[in-house]
């Protein structure tokens, strides 16, 4: 009996394991010197992996922050000051409320969202309409004198703005020091409503108020004291650049702040309303409107501050002149944003309809 072999094929052989993955380098928020130096990626150990790699551990040490372009040249800021400052400038404006409207009947958990339902629920609740609460610097019937608002530098007659301190940029960098006092300036413009309108009208002006009043604060509040004092900067900035606009523009043209503020008019709009150009630097957009076109006014404005990317609308508005003759007119509404996206200028032209 005869055996035979049996053929069979080669071993298969079994496939090596795949080697293990490179382990990620895990970025770190601040690289090291060398690092820095070479835009290479860095860790988080000190020394650094490549630091050791390169016999260099005992000169790995964290490298210094850049500073933003619009902070060069900028004085240093003590560590805390600004934080030191925001906290005073909260605490004084809830003072200020709790003394002119006594203590906040609702308690959200946060000092502005406090301060601004005291604010707009004031409006409502008081009963006399005829003058303002006792913490609004008022100099005037309907908002405090120019020259009393921190960082409100107003120009001679005869120049078309306000606020800039000097004709050139380089004047405007070095000048501006401090921020704008929006909050002063938005309490004028409550007790100049407050003055003018019956409850019902401004139960309407309040409610477009809630729409964007607290984003504003909102979006401020996350911003640094060098950043607020260079959200004025781009303001002047922006606005001596308008200066050449209105003087070779024909049309009646009119700029403002956010607070309604009128920052920059051409003599065009003079004519159309009958008003001084000095006069015209010392008052509110809305004190050229007619109570109709003021509660429209709001509500376009609500529209366009946050949630019309386009920022531009036109609509008609009836402007008054100081005899009290209406002028109807169709306007192009325009906001300019700063970089941090937040409604810094509106510029408003103007044309009669005959």
């Amino acid at each position: 009996m005869s055996f035979y072999p049996i053929l069979r094929g080669p071993a298969k052989q079994e496939s090596p394991p795949p080697p293990p993955a490179p382990k990620k380098r895990r970025k770190t928020a601040r690289a090291c010197l060398h690092c820095q130096k070479a835009h290479l990626t860095c860790d988080e150990g000190r020394p650094c992996a490549r630091c050791i790699k390169k016999n260099m551990g005992d000169q790995c040490v964290d490298g210094k922050r850049k500073q933003a372009k619009y902070l060069v040249g900028l004085p240093p800021t003590p560590p805390g000051q600004a934080t030191q400052q925001k906290q005073q400038q909260q605490q004084q404006q809830q003072q200020a409320v709790q003394h002119g409207m006594g203590p906040p009947d609702t308690d959200f958990g946060s000092s502005a969202a406090n301060l601004e339902y005291s604010i707009l629920s004031n409006i409502l609740g008081r009963g006399d309409t005829s003058s303002p609460p006792d913490f609004f610097p008022a100099q005037s019937p309907h908002m405090p004198s120019p020259m009393s608002i921190p960082g409100l530098h107003m120009e001679e007659e005869g120049s078309q703005t306000a606020g800039t301190p000097q004709g050139s940029p380089t004047d405007i960098y070095t000048s501006i020091t401090k921020p704008y006092a929006y909050t002063t300036g938005f309490h004028a413009l409550i007790a100049y409503l407050k003055s003018r309108f019956e409850k019902k009208e401004l139960l309407d002006v309040v409610k477009s108020m809630a729409f964007y009043r607290p984003s504003f604060i909102a979006t401020t509040q996350t911003l640094q004291y060098e950043d607020l004092v260079f959200m004025e900067k781009c303001f002047q900035r922006t606005l001596l650049e308008f200066e050449k606009y209105i003087s070779l523009s024909g049309t009646p043209t009119v700029l403002w702040r956010r607070t309604g503020q009128i920052a920059a008019v051409g003599k065009e709009f003079c004519v159309l309303t009958m008003r001084s150009q000095a006069d015209l630097l010392s008052q509110f957009i809305i004190e050229c409107m007619d109570n109709k076109s003021v509660v429209q006014y709001f509500d376009v404005f609500s529209e366009l501050a946050f949630g019309d990317s386009r920022g531009t609308i036109t609509t008609t508005f009836g402007l008054t002149k100081p005899s009290g003759e209406v002028v109807n007119t169709a306007c192009s509404l325009t906001i300019k944003r700063d970089v941090f996206d937040i409604p810094m200028m509106i510029v408003g032209n103007f044309l009669p309809i005959l």
